[in-house]
């Protein structure tokens, strides 16, 4: 039996160590109580002071702990801290602080800028950030943000801005915030620069050009002095029709051309045949006495037969060619026909009248403006909820917890105490002026939290600002709760605001429409993100900017609405989640407007109706002539060939009458010759059969 194999340990664990080596280098370097009673259960103090090892074998387990104990106490030889490490930690908090020092501020500051320029498409400008990174505060002296569609206009300015967090609570992952405080808020400001950013332009597809040909062509436009001539030739590289009949043309001159020489050549080769067909003609049936006479028709026939079929097959080809052209021609010309209606329709609509005469005119005049409008609060409600979603952060009761010592175990002692989501903000309000003075603000936040549905409340905004008279109030939540169905809410009034449209009228001949107004609307953002919400508007001091005060319908307009000391629409809308948006208004004008002027428009209507047919006939009418004369040669080529097929088949029907003729001669002269066969035999029998003696009697 062979020897066991003795299982070596690290050569640290000496069989005998000095009490100062055993201490200092070896138990002194274990920082694991259990570790450490694991070496020192190993060796035991002699009379002389030192430590002797007692175990003599150990198993592959014990061997493998102990060397994992000699590699840790190697690595420890330097003490609990590495000092190595410590420095180039050292150096590393000198150079972020060197850093934070230098660039922070400026770097946020630029980040702030260009944040805001991407939710609000313009120019954004910060100054005086100070981040305290310590003390987990921002503040910054000044805040401005321009106006998109007036990039000579702020949409918004800030004072003096602080927001100071708790950073104790900020190490334990959550948001408390000590104070939000912002000073001196504006709007719609002044810029002396503009504010607008830099954009590339997109190449222009041709779709584009061609409607914005159109859209030119009805900003020029001016109901009661159309001409209507001028309409047709401006957009004569829009039209269809002139084209499609000049492409029809040229494929009828073409298809004139191949099938008239196709044709007469046709003609020609039945010519040819119906001379050879006259020497069927010539055979009298009735003569044909003998057999051989007979083989002469036959032979004259089947030749004659012969070309005939072989024409026959040429000419149905030729018939069968051309009556595919001709479709294909029949096609194109009811193609051209076609595009004549779109055309009328296309011009039509560059100088329509408004729908139902000019009953809905305010809304019309409205709903450009306002499309623009909400579309654009809807891009920012769209912001706003991704804002709000990104503060909710992930499922944390997932995370792995971090495995924990299993020598320490302690006991979880509950108290009651609230919940807080990682994020929230219970109130937060901001003002600006005095209640009386010129300009007064108040703004509040409330509930913003990253967890709505553990904090059991949606955050709600409000803001109200009277400025000069003008008064501008919004209300408005955001409801990230699971079960919410509206996610977002806003309410927005302003009162006493001057107005002025340049543009969305130019059916009523005037250059601008001007006064005040109070605006009020309720929107309110769904889970599939479809926008909802109603609103009125009420419009008073309304000035017109007439081109011409004595056009009828403009004096009309403008009386209607002088005669109004308050024109209000009613508005409901729906925003698509593309940013479309869909309008419904009534207005307390339209009804007036309507019965005064409704059969005026309706005589118009008709009249420009008939002068753009006329002037659209007028301009394709070489074209329909052409048309014309080349339809009626291309009939005559029809009535050709049908009468091409018919003489074919005539032939054919004369050859096929003249062989009948023949069999019924051939067929009448076989049963002559076999009556008289029969005859002449019977005869014969009783001849000899006269005199032969009769037979006796039985």
């Amino acid at each position: 039996m062979s020897k066991q194999k003795k299982i070596k340990i690290p050569k640290l664990f000496k069989k005998e160590l000095k009490a100062k080596i055993f201490e200092k280098k070896i138990l002194k370097k274990i920082y694991i109580p259990a570790d450490k009673d694991l070496i020192i259960s190993l060796y035991q103090k002699n009379p002389e002071g030192n430590y002797i090892l007692t175990k003599e074998n150990f198993n592959k387990d014990e061997a493998k702990k102990l060397k994992t104990l000699a590699a840790a106490i190697n690595k420890n030889k330097g003490g609990a801290v590495n000092t190595s490490k410590l420095g180039f930690a050292a150096a590393l908090v000198i150079l972020i602080i060197a850093f934070y020092v230098l660039f922070m501020n400026k770097l946020i500051e630029w980040g702030m800028e260009k944040g805001l320029e991407a939710i609000f498409n313009a120019k954004a400008d910060v100054k005086g950030v100070n981040f305290e990174i310590w003390n987990a505060k921002i503040s910054f002296q000044y805040l401005e943000v321009a106006n998109e569609s007036e990039p000579f206009k702020n949409l918004f300015e800030l004072g003096k801005t602080e927001i100071a967090l708790n950073s104790a609570e900020l190490l334990k992952a959550k948001f408390v915030a000590q104070n939000i405080e912002c000073q001196n808020i504006q709007w719609n400001t002044t810029r002396q620069t503009s504010g607008a950013l830099a954009k590339k332009e997109e190449p222009q597809t041709k779709e584009d050009k061609s409607s914005s040909k159109k859209e030119e062509s009805k900003n020029g436009f001016s109901l009661g002095n159309v001409d209507v001539n001028k309409v047709v030739e401006d957009n004569k590289t829009n039209l269809q029709s002139l084209s499609q009949y000049s492409k029809a043309n040229e494929k009828l001159s073409q298809a004139n051309a191949k099938w008239e020489s196709s044709m007469d050549a046709t003609k020609k080769n039945i010519a040819d045949v119906s001379k050879n067909v006259d020497d069927v003609r010539k055979i009298n049936a009735g003569s044909i006495k003998t057999a051989q006479e007979a083989q002469d028709a036959y032979n004259k026939i089947n030749a004659a037969l012969s070309k005939v079929d072989n024409l026959k097959k040429d000419v149905d080809r030729t018939s069968k060619d051309f009556s595919e052209d001709k479709n294909s021609i029949d096609k194109q010309v009811k193609d051209s026909q076609g595009s004549m209606d779109k055309d009328f329709k296309y011009l039509s609509s560059l100088i329509a009248l408004p729908k139902g005469g000019l009953q809905g005119i305010a809304g019309q005049i409205a709903e450009s403006y306002l499309s623009q409008k909400l579309g654009k609060l809807y891009f920012y409600l769209l912001k706003a909820k991704t804002v709000a979603s990104s503060l909710k952060g992930g499922d944390k009761s997932k995370k792995t917890p971090i495995p924990q010592p299993g020598r320490r175990t302690g006991f979880n002692v509950p108290f009651k105490t609230t919940v807080y989501p990682n994020f929230l903000i219970e109130n937060a309000a901001a003002s600006a002026g005095k209640a009386g003075d010129n300009f007064y603000l108040t703004a509040s936040l409330k509930d913003l939290s990253a967890d709505a549905d553990l904090w059991g409340k949606p955050a709600t905004f409000s803001i109200d600002q009277t400025k000069e008279g003008k008064e501008l109030i919004v209300k408005g939540f955001s409801d990230a709760r699971s079960n919410a169905g509206e996610t977002l809410g806003l309410e927005f009034q302003a009162n006493h605001y001057p107005f002025e449209m340049k543009e969305g009228f130019s059916f009523l001949n005037a250059r601008s429409i001007q006064g005040n107004y109070n605006f009020k609307t309720g929107l309110k953002l769904k889970k599939d993100n479809t926008a909802v919400g109603t609103a009125v508007i009420q419009l008073s001091e309304v000035e017109m900017d007439l081109v011409n005060k004595d056009d009828l319908i403009s004096k009309v307009v403008y009386d209607a609405i002088r005669s109004t000391s308050n024109v209000i629409l009613e508005i409901s809308y729906r925003i698509a989640p593309n940013g479309s948006v869909a309008l419904q208004t009534k207005s307390n004008i339209d009804q007036a407007i309507s019965k005064k002027i409704g059969s005026l428009l309706s005589d118009m209507s008709k009249k420009y109706s008939q002068e753009i047919k006329d002037a659209l006939l007028k301009m394709i009418a070489p074209e329909l002539e052409k048309n014309k004369t080349l339809s009626q040669a291309f009939l005559k080529i029809n009535e050709v060939s049908k009468g091409n097929v018919k003489d074919v088949d005539s032939l054919k029907a004369e050859i096929e009458k003249k062989k009948k003729e023949i069999d019924d001669q051939v067929n009448k002269a076989k049963r002559e010759a076999e009556d008289k066969i029969k005859k002449e035999g019977s005869q014969k029998v009783q001849d000899a059969t006269k005199n032969l003696p009769k037979l006796p009697g039985f």
